[in-house]
């Protein structure tokens, strides 16, 4: 019996092995989509990992594995979000979960915010959207993308502060004028 009950315990771990690691792209996505730069997803993605292996024996396997792995990574990028709060470049909670709630309800994002800001980034000229996409949308480190562009990374830093201060100013008029 002792055998039978270390076999099916092993067999579960495996189980929760194979999910999580078959679910780490998809959760850094998700994550990724919340905070403002990869280094802070990443960090909630490990702590989120962390959360997901302590919490591995309450996992019921009968259930899909990514819902609950996303609700313990939402509850990672708000403490997040609480931790950093002095920088404004963090999400505030309430827009933390709307967001969240766009993305896990697999429906195209129709907040304001949002419509927005794709008006914006197509005013952008060619090089700056292609810098912000690869930043932002890809998840390539500054220093990967000074290194194609052969530019130093200070230098690269600065042009992604100032479009995006560019893209903010003008997703401020967008939302003035729609209301």
């Amino acid at each position: 019996m002792k055998d039978e009950e270390d076999q099916n315990l092993e067999s579960q771990r495996e189980r929760f092995v194979t999910e999580l690691s078959a679910a780490q792209s998809l959760l850094y996505r998700y994550i990724f989509s919340l905070l403002p730069n990869s280094s802070a997803a990443d960090d909630v993605l490990q702590e989120t990992n962390l959360v997901l292996w302590r919490r591995a024996d309450e996992f019921d396997h009968a259930r899909e594995f990514m819902p609950w792995a996303r609700t313990i990574a939402r509850y990672q990028v708000m403490a997040q979000c609480r931790d950093q709060a002095r920088d404004r470049i963090i999400l505030g909670e309430k827009l933390v979960n709307l967001i969240a709630d766009e993305i896990e309800s697999d429906s195209p994002p129709t907040h304001p915010h949002m419509s927005a800001l794709e008006h914006c980034l197509s005013t952008l000229s060619h090089e700056k959207r292609d810098l912000i996409l690869r930043r932002y949308s890809r998840g390539t480190s500054v220093e990967e993308i000074a290194r194609s562009l052969k530019r130093p990374v200070a230098s690269l830093s600065q042009s992604l502060y100032r479009i995006r201060q560019a893209l903010m100013k003008c997703v401020e008029s967008q939302l003035s004028r729609q209301s």
